[in-house]
């Protein structure tokens, strides 16, 4: 009888306690939901105005937690790899601020002059706005002091210009402003004062920079077999295998994605391979051969040390080993993508080798 007691007694304190947890849950729920923490960026756009193409520029906004809860920021990306971003702390209580810390730097463009917007992405907890965009604009001009005033080139420089590519963005370099193109234009005018014929200067123009600076791909064929047929047999010859891959879907949040391609010396003598260069900040790339392995390359190929270089004997292979961070570019990069990669080597007929792969970034 008695312990029939303890038992029911006990059984409506359990009950009691069991009610008291679940309230007190629901509590913390519905708290947790009103308590959460809100990004704002101040201010949320702005503009570089004009900065010379000789050096970074940099500019501190305010991450501030306008919420009431606390606000962890999960990671920074930008949509350029001439943008930079990042943030002293990583975690803000209700009312805090933090320093996001932006770098513009022209040269990743090879000092290419005009007008560019470029958009900083923040992600954090904040459940309305779980990726906050900043967006700036700048006007590159030339910082050169000093620089000659532009002149009117020949018809005939002109129209050689139209028939040759800038690497930078691949209008045809009368076309575009930057210094890439400007050396390329150079090379055009000097050959064509000197008395050089048109078949001259496409030559010229090959061994300088290779097939990708022809805008026709039959032109490109033409001048390379008549190159190819004036150059010794005992050369150096760059083979990449292969030249081209698909990725196919790639999920943004799978982590950093390594593509490698086989480097080969197919030719006679020694190959020495001088530099990489890829065309976007959410890819590097590096050389591993049996000497070792290169310093890692972007989109900057004056990051790397000016003196360095490897050499491939005759037959002998390594690796181009690429990352890809499909997350680089936040939202921003989901969809179709193609990315490559330059080889400069001493190989006469293939001075610059293009290397690229491709796929889709999905959620």
């Amino acid at each position: 009888m008695w312990t029939g007691r303890m038992r029911f007694a006990r059984a409506v304190r359990l009950g009691l306690l069991g009610l008291a947890v679940a309230a007190s849950l629901a509590g913390l729920s519905g708290c947790a939901g009103r308590a959460a923490g809100k990004i704002a960026l101040e201010p949320q756009e702005f503009d570089f105005g004009e900065v010379p193409n000789t050096e970074p520029v940099h500019r501190v906004v305010q991450v501030r937690n306008v919420g009431e809860g606390w606000l962890e920021i999960t990671g920074i990306s930008t949509s350029c790899g001439c943008t930079t971003a990042e943030t002293d702390k990583p975690r803000l209580k209700p009312g805090e601020t933090t320093d996001l810390k932006i770098t513009f730097d022209p040269r990743t463009h090879g000092g290419e002059t005009g007008q560019f917007l470029r958009q900083v992405y923040v992600r954090s907890t904040d459940p309305d706005t779980p990726e906050a965009t900043l967006t700036f604009r700048v006007t590159v001009v030339d910082g050169k002091a000093g620089a000659p005033p532009a002149v009117a080139v020949s018809e005939e420089v002109q129209a050689l210009y139209q028939e040759l590519l800038c690497p930078c963005c691949g209008q045809d370099i009368g076309s575009c402003t930057c210094n890439l193109a400007a050396e390329r234009q150079g090379l055009v005018e000097r050959l064509v004062a000197t008395g050089h014929s048109r078949e001259q200067v496409y030559e010229a123009v090959f061994r300088a920079y290779g097939s990708p600076i022809f805008a026709d791909p039959q032109l490109a064929a033409r001048v390379r077999a008549k190159v190819a047929a004036s150059l010794p047999s005992e050369r150096p010859q760059l083979v990449v295998i292969p030249q081209e891959q698909d990725l196919g879907a790639v999920p943004i949040g799978g982590g950093p994605i390594v593509v490698t391609f086989t480097v080969r010396n197919e030719g006679r003598s020694d190959l020495h391979i001088t530099g990489l260069q890829t065309n976007c900040g959410c890819t590097t790339a590096l050389l591993r051969t049996a000497q070792g392995r290169s310093p890692v390359f972007g989109t900057d190929p004056r990051a790397a040390p000016e003196t360095w270089s490897a050499v491939l004997r005759p037959g002998e292979e390594g690796e181009v080993v690429v990352t890809f961070d499909p997350s680089f570019h936040g939202a921003e990069g989901l969809g179709s993508f193609k990315r490559s990669v330059l080889l400069f080597s001493d190989d006469p007929l293939d001075p610059q080798m293009e290397v690229s792969f491709q796929g889709e970034v999905v959620p």
